[in-house]
């Protein structure tokens, strides 16, 4: 068998029709057809029934599908990073960042990249830091990129490369006209009202400090556990909920209008470092992403570079 075949069988797996498949692999019916035949009598295995009027996949031709998949996407993989090492700046390039980031450090990043790399397709999947490393070990993604009031300890230090990007200073932000803003009330009534948070998990709480955070979590906060900082602030916007982001970001909050930023009672900082294996260099345009962010942190004068 050949990988023509498996594209073949992908495209009828996904299709579910041979005039379909045919016509977007560039084939005539009867050469898809003869393609399929010579992989099921390679493999020994019936992988389409064609007794109904929809071709529909045998069990076999069900648990073959994902492989058949993880191949295309191998191939894929290795056709980019030939081209890269060739020195193209083209290619799948796939990075993790933990929500802040995602929507403030690495999109700033990629307004700079994505002009001036127009062939180079970015995927980003926004993750807590265990699924981040673990989609690192795992070589799905080419770097990760943190970003929260703490790291967790990092498993594999040995195998993963951590480079600090700094910090900056988190803040609670309020809509405009909040009751504790016109008041003037300390940080510390803030407990009083409901809190939005992305990505929170239970051991954040350790992360504050001791009376606040027992408190916190006698009052079950943030009480709206969230996928993204932009719904956190949408919220604050437009409700009474709080929530607290990296100073950065509230800041570009501000600029949209309607909320406003409070200081904590104490010193809390975002903490933002980039991480990739050890053992695996960054390809062109994988190196040349992780730059723009490097430069971006160095802009901005975060402290403990």
């Amino acid at each position: 068998m050949d990988m023509r075949q498996i594209r073949h069988f992908d495209a009828l797996y996904r299709l579910r029709s041979f005039r379909l498949a045919a016509d977007e692999q560039g084939l005539t019916h009867s050469a898809l057809t003869k393609s399929l035949q010579r992989l099921e009598a390679d493999t020994g295995l019936s992988l389409f029934d064609r007794t109904t009027r929809q071709v529909v996949p045998t069990s076999a031709g069900e648990r073959l599908a994902a492989r058949a998949r993880e191949l295309l996407r191998g191939m894929g993989d290795f056709e980019a990073e030939a081209r890269a090492l060739k020195g193209g700046m083209e290619g799948n390039l796939r990075i993790g960042a933990s929500p802040q980031p995602a929507e403030s450090l690495v999109i700033d990043a990629l307004t700079r990249f994505t002009p001036a790399n127009p062939t180079v397709r970015v995927a980003m999947e926004s993750a807590l830091q265990p699924d981040l490393i673990g989609a690192l070990m795992a070589r799905e993604i080419d770097f990760a990129v943190l970003g929260w009031i703490a790291f967790e300890p990092v498993h594999f230090e040995e195998d993963v490369l951590i480079e600090q990007l700094g910090a900056e200073p988190s803040v609670i932000v309020a809509r405009e006209g909040h009751p504790l803003v016109q008041a003037g009330a300390p940080s510390e009534a803030y407990l009083d009202y409901p809190w939005a948070a992305a990505h929170f998990a239970e051991e954040d709480y350790r992360h504050f400090p001791g009376d606040f955070a027992v408190e916190m979590k006698r009052r079950g906060i943030p009480q709206l556990r969230l996928e993204s900082v932009s719904a956190s602030l949408e919220l604050s916007r437009r409700t009474d909920i709080l929530t607290g982001v990296a100073r950065s970001i509230g800041e570009r909050a501000v600029e949209r209008g309607g909320v406003t930023l409070v200081e904590y009672p104490f010193e809390v900082e975002t903490r933002y470092a980039i991480l990739r294996r050890r053992d695996r260099s960054l390809l062109p345009a994988a190196g040349r992403l992780r730059a723009e962010i490097v430069e971006i942190a160095r802009e901005r004068g975060w402290r403990g570079r």
